[in-house]
């Protein structure tokens, strides 16, 4: 019915006006509802494909109804970001989420310029993030420092190195 229409059209504005809030106030890149079959029902921001991640965490998020965070990661095209899935509940009693929301940040346009930020006056001292993946480490900002070891701050891999190596990511990431 008519009636019927307008009220479901309404509880969808009502949603995406209130996800646009939270997207805003917390600078998440896109926000993401899906159902439990994975297809989007509605979508945010910039569209992007879930990282392995990420598709990790949905089934743990539906079935504990529970929230789940990824750690830090590059993504495909080296851009560090977090991703955190909630799951939609109908009530207590409910066996299972009947959906999802996926919040996507952008640690470069938060988190990590405030990594490479410095308090004092210094040539050489920073902070760096890594993540060791098999026998590589990968740095997941970029070093204040524009060159070391001949690679550019705008490579790729972000200056991956063997875990092996005796460098301080490599002995931090052990």
């Amino acid at each position: 019915s008519k009636m019927e229409n307008r009220t479901e059209g309404h509880l969808q504005d009502v949603i995406r006006k209130r996800l646009e809030a939270i997207q805003k106030a917390n600078s998440y890149e896109a926000v993401v509802v899906q159902d439990t079959k994975g297809q989007p029902l509605l979508t945010l921001g910039e569209e992007h494909n879930l990282s392995d991640v990420t598709r990790t965490l949905l089934p743990a998020a539906r079935r504990t109804k529970r929230l789940q965070s990824s750690d830090l990661f590059l993504d495909e095209g080296g851009i560090a970001r977090l991703d955190i899935v909630v799951p939609l509940v109908l009530g207590t009693s409910s066996e299972e989420a009947v959906g999802v929301v996926i919040l996507r940040a952008n640690l470069e346009r938060f988190l990590l310029p405030l990594v490479g930020k410095w308090p004092v006056h210094s040539p050489s001292a920073e902070t760096l993030l890594v993540r060791q993946k098999g026998e590589a480490i990968a740095y997941l900002n970029k070093w204040r420092h524009k060159e070391r070891g001949g690679r550019s701050e705008n490579a790729p891999d972000r200056q991956s190195v063997i875990a092996k190596d005796d460098g301080p990511a490599a002995t931090a990431a052990r």
